[in-house]
């Protein structure tokens, strides 16, 4: 009782966290810590303990299995010493478990045993004794398949053929027989004698994916070898049966497969296609469709390494390269730090590829011709082929130039195959393609976009982007009248479809990044991503449409132009246009793709944040800036220039100098401007002439100089063949730097370029390098000047080719915001066959007579794929496809010789010259500004078009000085300016300002105002002039006819600025 009483009172003084009511106790050495804290260390020792004790009782269970098993072996062993070998249930029972056991030469002794008996037609086979037999068989050879031995190489072989006896007694049912696990097993083994042969004996009529594994191997010897031994029908019926488990397991397929082994897949089945003997591999629809999700599932594109690849890789018009390359294990791998992810391929794989994209393309046009599958067939196949030719944004010249020749090959076959009437009424079947016709506001609502995104709404989407691929490419391959033509959408078709267009880039431009944001989590991102494809392609295919109709005028002005509706305001986007210019001046700034994404959710420019209505604003005209009134566009454009101006430009800051002779202009202007920075050419000039004399002109540089400069090299430079001044066509022989069209148009001469190309293809041609240069670096120059007359608002009496013009905004990738936008290339505005009009009309109609020829009319002209051009004197031949003069141009090729010969004469017979002259002109004028416009509105900006100087908006801007409006003498030069004939105006302007043109925005742009000051009552003086301030020396002559005489004498005299 007493203890009891002790421990009682004990327990009340204490507590075991070790607190008592007088003092702290520590027990156990324990921490002081919280209750919590104690209770979860003692659950983590519980766990411990608990799983040592799993451990333990895991371990013995191991050793008992073990020991079970060691058991097992030896009593097996020992049995099988019992075992003759020659029992067939024994054998069953037995070899299958201790095939692995004994020694291979007492396998194969059974093994040869047990076959006589299955020879042995006395013995009392049933089928199923006959499938367990195979059975045991097939699981032995799967436990010694990885032997590699000379003597275990020989028990699979014998193994295998007893399974093959054994299945061809008609008595055995296969489908009790593991044919599934016999072909795993021979696969691993193909190589062995027969091994081939019974994989497809058995497998080639499996519909399931396992059977696909054996043909993601590198390694083609065994279709060479099966194609020489006349299986490739087995062959060929495997990749069918194939195909359909492919089709029925996509997901499965795209899953268990890496991107490499389905590349390799896809090689091999190209390799059996084009090989010698499959020529019965017909292509069917399941063929079709199934090489069509193989293609879809390449989420990779294919990257070439060498520049050279149309060296080694002859395009579709030629007969193609044999199928000899051989292909090894690490040839095809994932390119690290590639955008997009792509596979590359090198060198000897080219054959392959250009099997696939230039022939079998080709093969299965003609499959859905004769079918007349012009629908979904159709799109899945070649949407995929694209897509893996030229993923959505790689830029690779190569890759563009496959995906352009597959499209060229479609556009071909559009004239007799008509699929794109059937695509454009799946497009019109869609409620969204209706909706979007005749409902285009922002406010349209988010169940709008919705009704476009449905479970099925894939196919639709990929049908679209191919449809504007197609047309887009067609858009540079036809001529205005062959717009309707054979295999085109009819001209209400087409015009039903601009609506559509117009209005659905409108939609994406205004909404598609809240539509993004709303979509992303409701809708399947693959079709996501489809419609941003379909997006960014509908921006560029709208560009060209309204580039053609700029000619042909099918729509009225009022469609093109952005209506109040959409709350554009002009005037908003000048806020921003000084933080744009501040961020441009670090190029490297924009270099990447950073700009404002169509599909990113925010309202922020450079990192700052604008309303969303000038958010708005800034991309249309970044994306369509065509729907802005050029007008607006142009003072955008020298709003630009004034704030660049204000970076660059300081009153403090010395001027550039420069000394030209009257009789040398070109080259001493070369010599003193050519080779000095951006920046202090940007400047103000101070040019001083040098007159026939030798002496120095009067005058200061105000402005009226540098212009006089500028027009000035012009005229030297741009000379043509109609030109008045006889003299200066003749000096200016030695710099032959630009050329005319027919229509008295520029463009940079093509012979140093030519001379540079017809050198690489004859070794025995030899150009001077040095020469070279020279006129490449006086071309550069010649950018720097037309530029610098941009920058100052000198507009110049030079019209430039539209072809060439249409590089200008091409030849980059940027953006009105200066930055290089995803999907960049689907923005370039290319040269199309059209443009070749206004280069050789000659050339152009002789051209389209081809369409026209015959094929023995064709063969008669006996015209190959190369171009006569003079080069250093000489006429030679230049090749337009690499091996050109060895292909003969036919009836079924004439469209890419058509193709093949405006692309050079357009693009590359210039694209060197070209690419100076744009490095001098991007050196004044940011080619970001220049995508504000296109190749008609350029000519505006450079030289005023052909628009008649306006005598009364001269009226309305000019200052007098010592004279008032109602002056007889103003009254009278006011008259005689509206009596002059268009020449006589232009020259009386060029006579004040040193331009013949008025300023693009008209008299209130021009700096200093036009001017007019008395000179007195010295009715015997000329008129004279200051053109560095724009004023004319007039004196009161106060009669009409001694004013008309006296001024027409000064305008007409050329003199130089010491006339003044």
């Amino acid at each position: 009782m007493e203890v009891a009483f002790q421990r009682a009172e004990m327990s009340n003084r204490l507590n075991f966290t070790g607190t008592t009511r007088k003092k702290q106790v520590n027990l156990g050495n324990r921490s002081l810590g919280s209750r919590t804290q104690i209770l979860q260390n003692a659950q983590l020792e519980r766990s411990k303990r608990e799983r040592y004790r799993k451990e333990q009782n895991a371990s013995t269970t191991i050793q008992s299995a073990i020991r079970r098993f060691n058991d097992l072996r030896k009593w097996n062993l020992e049995l099988s010493a019992l075992w003759d070998g020659k029992d067939v249930k024994q054998f069953i029972y037995f070899f299958k478990n201790v095939v692995l056991l004994q020694d291979i030469n007492q396998s194969l002794s059974q093994l040869k045993d047990i076959s006589l008996q299955i020879y042995n037609t006395q013995y009392n086979w049933t089928p199923s004794l006959y499938e367990t037999l195979a059975n045991c068989l097939i699981s032995a050879i799967d436990k010694v398949a990885d032997l590699q031995t000379e003597s275990g190489i020989t028990l699979i072989h014998e193994m295998a053929s007893l399974v093959d006896v054994i299945c061809e007694a008609e008595i055995v049912n296969e489908n009790n027989v593991k044919l599934d696990l016999f072909i795993r097993s021979m696969l691993k083994n193909y190589k062995l004698n027969g091994c081939v042969s019974l994989i497809l004996k058995y497998g080639s009529s499996k519909k399931t994916l396992e059977f696909v594994t054996f043909f993601t191997k590198p390694e083609e010897e065994f279709i060479l070898n099966i194609n020489s031994s006349n299986q490739a029908g087995e062959l060929v019926e495997s990749f069918r049966c194939q195909l359909q488990a492919i089709i029925v397991n996509k997901k499965k397929f795209e899953e268990e497969f890496s991107d490499i082994q389905r590349f390799n897949y896809l090689m091999n089945i190209i390799l059996l296609f084009y090989s010698t003997n499959a020529t019965y591999f017909e292509i069917d629809e399941i063929f079709i469709k199934g090489f069509a999700i193989l293609l879809d599932t390449l989420s990779c594109g294919l990257y070439f390494p060498q520049d050279d690849l149309y060296d080694e890789m002859q395009i579709d018009i030629s007969n193609g390269a044999s199928l000899q390359a051989q292909r090894g294990q690490d040839d095809v791998v994932l390119v690290q730090g590639v955008q997009p992810r792509m596979i590359r391929v090198e060198k000897h794989n080219y054959p392959y590829i250009e099997k696939l994209f230039y022939h079998f393309g080709k093969r299965v046009m003609k499959v859905c011709e004769s079918t007349n599958a012009s629908g979904d067939l159709l799109v899945s196949f070649f949407h995929a082929l694209i897509q893996l030719a030229c993923p959505p944004d790689s830029s690779y010249d190569i890759n563009l130039k496959i995906k352009g020749d597959i499209l060229l090959d479609m556009v071909v076959a559009s004239s007799s195959f008509n699929f794109l009437d059937t695509w454009f009424s799946t497009l019109c079947d869609n409620d969204f393609y209706n909706e979007t016709l005749v409902l285009v506001t922002e406010g349209s609502g988010n169940r709008f976009w919705v009704s476009a995104f449905g479970a099925e709404s894939e196919s639709w989407w990929n049908t679209l982007h191919l449809f504007q691929e197609v047309y887009s490419c067609l858009m540079y391959l036809s001529n205005d009248s062959d717009l309707f033509g054979n295999g085109r959408l009819d001209k209400e078709n087409y015009m039903s479809f601009v609506s559509f267009l117009k209005n659905f880039c409108i939609l994406t431009v205004l909404s598609g990044r809240t539509i993004n944001d709303y979509l992303k989590d409701r809708v399947d991102s693959k079709i996501l991503k489809a419609y941003k494809l379909v997006a960014r392609l509908s921006l560029k295919l709208l560009k060209q449409i309204n580039t053609r109709d700029l000619r042909m005028s099918l729509f009225d002005n009022d469609f093109w132009l952005m209506n109040s509706s959409f709350g554009f305001s002009f005037s908003s986007v000048f806020p921003v246009l000084a933080l744009i210019e501040e961020n441009h001046e670090d190029d490297t700034s924009s270099s990447g793709n950073n700009g404002i994404d169509l599909f990113e959710e925010g309202a922020k420019v450079f990192g700052r944040m604008v309303n969303p209505q000038m958010m708005n604003n800034l991309l249309i005209v970044t994306y369509l800036p065509f729907m802005i009134p050029f007008e607006m566009r142009a003072e955008i454009f020298h709003r630009l220039i004034d704030l660049d101006k204000t970076k660059v430009i300081n009153i403090y800051d010395k001027r550039t100098p420069g000394t030209v002779s009257r009789g040398n202009v070109l080259q001493d202007s070369f010599d003193q401007f050519g080779h000095v920075s951006a920046a202090d050419f940007k400047k103000q000039l101070s040019v001083e002439f040098i007159n026939a004399f030798g002496e120095k002109e009067a005058g200061i540089d105000g402005g009226g100089l540098t212009k006089e400069l500028l027009t000035s090299i012009i005229e030297d430079a741009f000379v043509t063949s109609n030109s008045k001044s006889t003299k200066k066509m003749n000096d200016n022989e030695n710099f032959p730097y630009f050329k005319i069209t027919s229509n008295y148009q520029f463009y940079p001469n093509p012979e140093p370029a030519l001379e540079v190309m017809y050198g690489s293809q004859n070794k025995n041609s030899h150009y001077n390098k040095g020469e070279l240069m020279n006129k490449l670096d006086m071309i550069k120059f010649l950018g720097m000047v037309i530029g610098k007359s941009i920058y100052e608002n000198v507009l110049i009496d030079v019209s430039f080719a539209p072809f060439f013009l249409n590089r200008w905004t091409s030849s980059s990738f940027k953006d009105f915001l200066g930055f290089t936008q995803q999907g960049a290339e689907t923005m370039q505005q290319r040269n199309s066959f059209d443009d070749l009009k206004t280069f050789d009309e000659e050339l152009y109609d002789n051209l389209i007579k081809l369409t026209k020829l015959s094929e023995s009319e064709l063969d008669a002209l006996d015209l190959t794929f190369t171009i006569s051009e003079k080069i250093g004197g000489t006429v030679a031949n230049v090749n337009l496809v690499p091996g050109g003069s060895n292909i003969k141009v036919t009836k079924k090729n004439r469209l890419q010789y058509i193709y093949a010969t405006a692309k050079f004469k357009l693009d590359k017979s210039i694209a060197t010259q070209s690419e100076y002259f744009l490095t001098g002109l991007f050196m004044i004028i940011k080619p970001q500004w220049l995508s504000l416009f296109n190749s008609y509105e350029l000519t505006k900006l450079i030289s005023g078009g052909e628009k008649e100087i306006d005598i009364e908006d001269l009226r309305k801007h000019i200052v007098l000085g010592g004279f008032a409006e109602d002056d007889q003498t103003i009254k009278d030069l006011f008259e005689i300016l509206n009596e002059f004939s268009k020449e006589d105006k232009a020259k009386f302007v060029k006579f004040v300002t040193s331009s013949s043109k008025q300023p693009l925005l008209g008299f209130k742009e021009l700096n200093p105002m036009f001017g007019v000051r008395n000179a007195g009552r010295f009715i015997n003086r000329l008129p004279t002039a200051s053109t560095c301030v724009n004023l004319l020396k007039l004196p009161d002559y106060q009669d009409k006819d001694v004013l008309r005489e006296k001024l027409l004498y000064s305008i007409n005299s050329q003199a130089g600025f010491d006339l003044s």
